[in-house]
């Protein structure tokens, strides 16, 4: 994804900042604490991310700090709105991006080893968030799979206002687009951050969590509720990307083994009572292989 760098001078001659990623826009001005969505300026100067790396870490140099993204990602008040993901979307995005970057991701990993405290928070904080919209969005894709089967029944589907049927439709496929994004996306950081940072994650305090997480979202993928929600038509029309999101649980499942000395990840999981099943775990391989003839 190319991240572009826009600035210019606002009306009392400051030097203000742009962060463009893909197709989101996330705005820092001189207080790199604050960020919200704006459109483009006009006139503003692009900059590629390698052109305009200087005034990168000027601008936001407080601001890439991993302690200071992950606290802008904690911070923000827990409440089911479109403003919340999109808000957390953006500095995921911009975080994956800097991942890539040596001093980022020494930061990064500098933080979670000394500050074990703030990034046992996030970490909960992340997951939390998981596993709360991905409940929620499982709900809906059930739901919208069953109106889908509905419309196969002409005569009971014509019953049903066009209006009526077209808004339903639309409004589902609109939450289950936003809120599967930012699932996608909360998973998807977990996993290229458990590559290199393994021991956070397997502290008694959050590993029984971490598995809890990881078997849930394993159940509703390969499980029969993921085999009902597979049918749905059109996965991509809202953003619901099965595979892919099997794949990063698949390899946070790795990640944390292979990081594990004392095999406590294998004991949190098989402990969990509310989705564990061994079959689950045989399924989920059969499906990555049969994807890439490797679970990694």
């Amino acid at each position: 994804m190319t991240l572009v760098v826009l600035t210019w001078k606002n009306d009392g001659g400051y030097d203000m900042a742009m962060v463009k990623c893909g197709d989101d826009v996330v705005m820092c001005g001189d207080d790199v604490a604050f960020v919200r969505r704006m459109p483009l300026c006009a006139a503003s100067t692009r900059y590629s991310l390698v052109k305009g790396e200087r005034i990168v870490r000027s601008v936001l140099t407080a601001w890439l700090r991993a302690f200071q993204m992950s606290e802008l990602y904690v911070r923000k008040e827990f409440t089911d709105s479109p403003e919340q993901y999109e808000f957390r979307n953006n500095i995921i995005k911009i975080l994956e991006y800097l991942w890539e970057i040596p001093s980022h991701c020494n930061a990064w990993r500098q933080i979670a080893q000394e500050d074990t405290s703030f990034y046992l928070v996030f970490l909960n904080f992340v997951i939390n968030e998981i596993m709360f919209f991905l409940d929620k969005s499982l709900k809906r894709i059930l739901g919208l799979a069953e109106m889908e089967a509905e419309m196969s029944n002409n005569a009971e589907w014509e019953r049903i206002l066009f209006q009526e049927r077209a808004l339903n439709i639309h409004n589902e496929e609109d939450m289950i687009g936003d809120s599967m994004s930012y699932v996608l996306a909360n998973v998807g950081m977990l996993a290229f951050t458990s590559e290199q940072i393994k021991v956070p994650f397997l502290l008694p305090q959050i590993v029984d969590i971490v598995a809890t997480m990881l078997n849930y979202i394993l159940l509703h993928l390969v499980g029969l509720q993921g085999k009902s929600s597979r049918r749905l038509k059109h996965h991509k029309r809202h953003a619901y990307q099965p595979k892919i999101l099997l794949n990063k649980n698949v390899s946070i499942y790795v990640h944390l083994a292979r990081g594990d000395r004392e095999n406590i990840f294998p004991a949190a999981i098989s402990k969990d009572s509310r989705s564990y099943n061994e079959q689950l775990f045989t399924d989920a391989a059969t499906v990555v292989l049969h994807e890439d003839n490797c679970v990694i």
